[in-house]
């Protein structure tokens, strides 16, 4: 993204988002600097392509569209990431 897109306008005025991929021990591996009216979502696929080989891919209930839950377990890795509620009640139904 170009140095100038990197500030965007959010609902508290011009912000930037540091989305940043860490190992279990917190240091990080990646990292993507997005403006700030920008989804974590959108940043994951682009941060998760820095790795080769994750162990487990550890999330919170914002990353867990399928495509992004596809994505560890197309390379050996598991995905431990919460469902959101409506998704828990598709799967039990």
């Amino acid at each position: 993204m170009p140095a100038a897109r990197r500030s965007g306008r959010s609902r508290g005025g011009r912000s930037t988002r540091i989305h940043a991929l860490c190992d279990e021990q917190g240091r990080p591996h990646a990292i993507l600097l997005t403006g700030g009216n920008v989804a974590d979502i959108t940043a994951a696929a682009t941060l998760l392509s820095a790795v080769t080989s994750p162990g487990e891919l550890v999330g919170d209930k914002g990353y867990g569209a399928n495509h992004l839950r596809r994505f560890p377990a197309e390379r050996g890795a598991a995905a431990v990431i919460a469902f959101v509620a409506y998704r828990l009640l598709r799967r039990t139904s």
